[in-house]
């Protein structure tokens, strides 16, 4: 008898237990007859609500990264190269190359004309030796484009004319992917390109002279606050 007793009176605590679980806490605040009680139960149900599961704002916060992950920060645009160009004569006399303009690029002329298969309107000599011709070739380019690309307004499209046209449009095209930068020379020859990534960088500018053109292609180390160089005939991949 005690035993059944027992028994009937677990099972209801189980279904009693049953009951109240399968109940939701707004459930249990909807069967509170009194207004003002069920109010309050609803408010707290709601603040254990708010303190059980993070806020939009915690959620939305970055999770701090493993220890050794490497985190990449991005260099600081602050270098500058500074430049003053001019041609040195002989009697020793110096001619600022004002109101030229100059271009930063991130790779040498030289070197993008060769992987760009530029090859000068006019053809240079043959040479057994690949690399002597393929120096030659450069030079022939620069040298050629430097004295067309002035007076190319002024030449006619016909056969030959049009070959000059194609060629400085290929040169022009395959330079001006690698343009970081371009600054214009003052009436005494210095200019300043700023707000520079640390890196190398190669100074590209043509002038023309009396004789012909000078060609500067010249590497230039921007690791430092600030780099100054100067440009003349001398340190010139073309000067005639």
């Amino acid at each position: 008898m005690i035993r059944n007793i027992t028994t009937m009176a677990l099972l209801q605590l189980g279904i009693a237990l049953a009951v109240g679980a399968a109940t939701s806490p707004t459930e249990k605040c909807g069967a509170i007859q009194d207004a003002k009680k069920r109010l309050t139960c609803y408010d707290t149900v709601a603040k254990q609500a708010a303190n059980d599961s993070p806020s939009a704002a915690a959620q939305a916060l970055p999770k701090t990264p493993p220890p050794d992950t490497k985190i990449e920060v991005a260099p600081i645009a602050d270098k500058s190269i500074s430049i003053e160009a001019g041609l040195i004569y002989k009697s020793g006399d110096a001619k600022p190359v004002a109101r030229t303009t100059f271009y930063l690029l991130d790779e040498s002329l030289g070197e993008i004309l060769r992987k760009a298969d530029v090859k000068p309107p006019f053809d240079a000599p043959a040479n057994a030796d690949v690399k002597v011709r393929d120096m030659v070739y450069t030079k022939l380019v620069l040298m050629q484009y430097a004295r067309i690309l002035p007076v190319l307004d002024k030449i006619k499209r016909d056969q030959e004319g049009q070959r000059m046209h194609d060629f400085c449009e290929l040169v022009t095209s395959s330079l001006l992917p690698h343009v970081v930068a371009k600054e214009t020379t003052s009436f005494s020859g210095k200019a300043k390109f700023a707000s520079l990534k640390p890196g190398t960088y190669y100074v590209f500018g043509m002038y023309p002279t009396q004789r012909g053109s000078v060609v500067w292609d010249l590497s230039v180390d921007a690791t430092k606050s600030e780099a100054n160089i100067t440009l003349d005939q001398n340190n010139a991949v073309v000067a005639d």
